[in-house]
């Protein structure tokens, strides 16, 4: 990983040089494997927005099909590849007949054990836009927020910062238009407060919780602009990154991933050398720099962000278009080249939302539409490029300094953590989510690195915590 950010680094001052050869015999694509195929009955079809993977080893994910009469749901698929339906949306009473909402983003697993979900209208409904709901291992639901027309329906899902908030981004008024798209802050108990206001932009994906606590976002394109990457404080100072002039990428409806302390990768969806899409970088404080333009012979207009894996490379998925492609997964590697991996009907096709890394290493998605049942209902699938099985990622923590009985908050990927550690001495915490770590500091404990340890490995953060007077 470490590599991998001074390339990144690198890039992001001009002196990558990126190759356009393809990669060797070495390279060459593995089987991507179904995991499961939605079959249109009780499974329902057609999933949507990525996956989450809890405590455990599932995959949480939702399915909205493409009629408005059918069900969106909430499944767990289990590691044995058992599917489960956690919950079932409500359907209308004739004469509409059509399901209430559909998840707009990934389905976020909180720290307190539960999951959020922004949900959008399914009928466009510009009265009654979408909600926000929290649901339990079970299936109980409780609303926490209807959208108003002023604030619009909801754009991608929710995150949780440090501070223990959900923050998410409402497309904004005015429609068919919302062009001030505004980035909120929702409570446990339901206390929502916009901190934002983005005028003239069409919001576009899921935030981005950085290491420095600041929220991270993109705009699609407006007319004027090809879209902008901006970042939010969780108190509402706003500032612009960048903004895109369709020569260097045009639409970045994805999220950003944080590669490194400060540094996000991402992708447009268009623009570019081919008007095909690209890969960017940018840190916190703007710097801007191209690093892929698609030109369509390994896969175009990516649909997806990016993840960063085990290997030290990134992958995402690039969208299906009716007879040039149904979609592929792609790495780009450190030298910046690309493979693609092409995805069929048996596999699934028109991949979306982000991809994750599982606990057995494989890369894992979901597919819209294609797999084994007759009705094509989509797909979850996996990637076996026999990668390396992950070790704990350190994203961030906080507060950044303490005394012995501290409570941090430790932000990541934990799938089977077995410790934690402040500076080499082992702390009690608690995991009730894959992604945050409760720890408490530890008496004895210096100023130092938190460290982080599963069956794959340690690792330790980028950033030391300061230790001080006992609470």
């Amino acid at each position: 990983m470490k590599a991998y950010s001074h390339i990144v680094r690198a890039g992001l001052l001009g002196l990558i040089s990126l190759a356009a050869a393809a990669l060797g015999q070495s390279q060459q694509a593995s089987p991507i494997v179904v995991l499961h195929s939605f079959t249109g009955g009780a499974d329902s079809q057609q999933p949507v927005n990525g996956l989450t993977q809890i405590i455990g080893g599932s995959l949480i994910g939702a399915t909205a099909p493409s009629s408005v009469n059918a069900a969106a749901t909430l499944f767990e698929l289990h590691p044995l590849g058992d599917l489960t339906t956690i919950w079932v949306s409500p359907i209308d009473p004739p004469p509409s007949g059509t399901r209430r909402t559909f998840p707009s983003g990934r389905v976020l697993a909180a720290s307190d054990g539960c999951f959020y979900v922004a949900g959008e209208s399914a009928d466009g409904d510009a009265r009654n836009p979408g909600e926000l709901a929290k649901f339990d291992i079970g299936g109980t639901r409780t609303t926490l927020h209807l959208f108003t027309p002023a604030e619009g329906p909801p754009s991608g899902g929710l995150v949780e910062d440090f501070d223990g908030n959900l923050y998410g981004v409402a497309a904004g008024a005015d429609p068919p238009h919302y062009t001030s798209p505004v980035v909120y802050r929702l409570t446990r108990a339901g206390v929502f407060t916009p901190i934002a206001t983005i005028a003239n932009q069409n919001a576009g994906g899921t935030l981005t919780v950085g290491s420095d606590g600041a929220l991270y976002g993109v705009t699609v394109a407006n007319g004027s602009t090809g879209g902008m990457v901006y970042r939010v404080t969780p108190s509402g100072v706003l500032n612009v990154l960048h903004v895109f002039a369709f020569q260097d990428g045009s639409n970045p409806n994805s999220g950003l991933a944080e590669i490194s302390d400060g540094v996000f990768l991402g992708t447009t969806y268009d623009g570019g050398t081919h008007n095909l899409g690209t890969i960017f970088g940018v840190t916190r404080d703007g710097e801007f720099h191209s690093l892929y333009s698609f030109d369509g012979t390994k896969g175009q207009h990516p649909s997806s962000g990016l993840l960063l894996a085990s290997d030290g490379n990134l992958y995402g998925t690039t969208a299906e278009l009716p007879s040039v492609s149904l979609g592929t997964i792609f790495q780009f590697t450190v030298a910046g080249r690309l493979a693609s991996f092409p995805m069929t009907i048996q596999t699934g096709y028109a991949p979306g939302g982000d991809l994750i890394q599982a606990e057995d290493g494989g890369i894992v998605g979901v597919a819209l539409y294609g797999g084994a049942s007759p009705a094509l209902g989509g797909t979850v699938y996996a990637l076996e490029l026999g990668l390396p099985k992950p070790p704990p990622a350190i994203v961030g923590f906080q507060p950044a300094s303490g005394g012995p009985g501290t409570l941090v908050t430790i932000r990541g990927n934990f799938v089977g953590a077995t410790a934690v550690q402040f500076n080499g001495v082992s702390a009690p915490f608690t995991a009730n989510s894959s992604n945050f770590i409760q720890a408490t500091v530890p008496q004895g404990a210096a100023t130092g690195p938190i460290s982080v340890t599963n069956a794959n490995g340690t690792t330790v953060s980028s950033r030391d915590f300061i230790t001080g007077a006992a609470l």
